[in-house]
């Protein structure tokens, strides 16, 4: 399952805080977090895209190294 988004779900309590807000992760991973208030939830919310976003980007540069140091081998190889 690879995505490149993650999901969030909600849990609302009626009128009440805090709410259960369940990131799931496409690899899996799951973090439940409870905020105070919706002005904390939505830093949350704010919080786990940038961080999803940074790792993304991360992922993608070292893909990127990878490809480039298969081609030098590659390369190596054939001379």
């Amino acid at each position: 399952m690879s995505d490149d988004k993650f999901h969030i779900y909600f849990n609302p309590k009626p009128k009440t805080y805090p709410a259960h807000v369940c990131y799931v992760y496409p690899e899996g991973y799951v973090q439940i977090t409870r905020p105070r208030d919706s002005r904390d939830l939505l830093n949350e919310q704010r919080l786990a895209e940038e961080k999803w976003a940074k790792r993304l980007e991360n992922e993608k540069e070292e893909s990127q190294l990878k490809n480039e140091q298969l081609l030098k081998t590659g390369a190596f190889t054939m001379l």
